[in-house]
This record gives C-alpha cells, structure tokens and sequence, in this order.
C-alpha cells in the first residue's frame, strides 16, 4: 500500500486495504472520509481537559457547516479534502453530525450503561463512519435503505476498534467496556487504569468480541465501490480473535496477520458479505 492518503495505510490498514477494492475515482472520496473520522476520534488525546476538547469538538463542527454550505471552507487538508468529496457526490449531512455527537462521549471515563447502549453508541458513530464512506463511495445510495446494514458494520468495526484501542483507553483512564460487563465480571478500573491484566479483563474483552462478531455474514446489498468502503468490518472477528489471545491486552494491541486480513477481505468483496 503506497501514497496513502493522510498516511491511512499506517494509521488504520485494514481500512484503507478494504478501500483498494473501490474504482479509482471513489477511493479519494472513501479516503477523506476515513481521515475525518480519524481526526474526530485523535480530540481525546490531544485535549484531555474537558473545555479544550470541547473547543476542539466545535471546531469539526464548524468546519462541517462550511462543507454541507457550500461556501469557502477554512484551509484544513481534511476538511478540504471532505469538501471536494461532497462536491462530488453528496454526503448525508446527519451522518457527519452524529459522528460529532458521538464523540462528545469521549471525554467520559465510563460512558455506556450497558452493552445495549454500547451498541447503540457504536452504531450511531461507526455506523455514520461507514455511512459517509458508502456514500462517498456511490452517489446514488439509499442510505435510507441501507442504514440498519450500515449501522450493523459499523458496530462491529467500532467494537474491533474498541478492544485494539484498549492499551490507549486505559493509558487515559477511560473504559471501553459497559459498566453492567464491568460489574458483572469484577473488573476493577483501578486495575484497567494501572495496567493489571486479569480474569475479569479477558472477561469484558469477550463481550466486545461478541459485538466485533455481529456483522459475520451480513450482506448489505451495496454495489462493489459502496461495499468497498464498509468491507473492514469482514476483518473485525479477526481482530476480535487476535486480542483475546494476547495474555497482556493492556500493553499490545495486536493487528492480524497481512494474509488473513487481505484473504478475509478479498473472500468479503467476491462474497458481497462481510
């Protein structure tokens, strides 16, 4: 994978690899749509303070009102690149807000009840991920028509990205597990936040694994540069699988093997199923 985009190669591979399987006009658009997510989703650790990450929250929301206006928009590479993509073909202004809505949870230690509104919150904000970057990908969607499909992808991909992202959440004292699996379980946060791997950890982590898993075989009926775009999702249960093996998931966050992933992706897109 060479001249990457906003370095989306390094940053998020399995992302970007799905997204090689799109025609060439519709990979840039699906790439300026990735690079807006990983922009949203890097506030929380370069503003730790809640008026800071806040400020920073509001900018992307300003610049997402410049995009969907029409008008001149501030001289960002992202938000530039976001520009030319809606030009080019129309991106669902809902979606880009409740990305933004739901990132405001990042700033919360603890912020999901129960493994419901886990779902729910990874729904609305990887759902609308995979939702711009299929629309993106194909300006005749029906995002409509397609929403519970996408929203489906999205929370599995979300929840993969969760249980690989664990050694930051912890590092920044945050918990990416729902405080029902926390309890249930005898999780500790003072362990979590120290970076004390235990029972109750690998416990937790197994019920991200099943969400990482809850796309396994959807077909959403997306045409192949849509598809293209939503196609990580056929990675996470390799993610999943690959993190519940490491004895210490506090300190690694294990990517899976280059072939598997590139065979789970291309079995994916000759399948047009996740």
């Amino acid at each position: 994978m060479t001249d990457a985009p906003f370095e989306l190669d390094r940053r998020d591979p399995e992302r970007w690899l799905a997204a090689q399987f799109a025609s060439d006009p519709a990979r840039p658009r699906i790439a300026a749509v990735f690079a807006f997510a990983d922009e949203l989703a890097a506030i929380r650790s370069k503003a730790r303070e809640p008026t800071m990450f806040a400020i920073r929250l509001a900018w992307w929301r300003e610049a997402v009102e410049e995009v969907w206006s029409g008008g001149a928009v501030r001289k960002h590479p992202v938000v530039l690149a976001l520009a030319a993509a809606h030009a080019e073909a129309p991106l669902p202004r809902a979606a880009a807000d409740a990305l933004i809505d739901a990132h405001e949870a990042d700033i919360e230690p603890e912020p999901h009840a129960d493994t419901a509104a886990l779902r729910a919150w990874l729904a609305a904000r990887d759902g609308a991920v995979v939702t711009l970057a299929a629309a993106a990908a194909d300006p005749a969607l029906d995002v409509a028509a397609h929403a519970v499909a996408l929203d489906t992808a999205g929370a599995a991909w979300g929840a993969a990205g969760l249980m690989r992202s664990l050694p930051l959440f912890a590092s920044q004292g945050r918990s990416p597990f729902p405080a029902s699996a926390r309890a249930s379980t005898g999780l500790r946060l003072e362990d979590l936040f120290a970076g004390r791997p235990t029972p109750a950890l690998k416990a937790c982590l197994a019920n991200l694994a099943g969400l990482a898993c809850s796309a396994k075989g959807l077909k959403p009926g997306l045409n192949p540069d849509a598809f293209a775009a939503v196609a990580c999702a056929a990675t996470a249960p390799l993610i999943a699988t690959r993190m519940l093996a490491l004895d210490d998931p506090l300190h690694l966050a294990a990517r899976p093997a280059p072939l598997l992933t590139r065979l789970a992706l291309l079995r994916a897109v000759i399948a047009g199923a996740l």
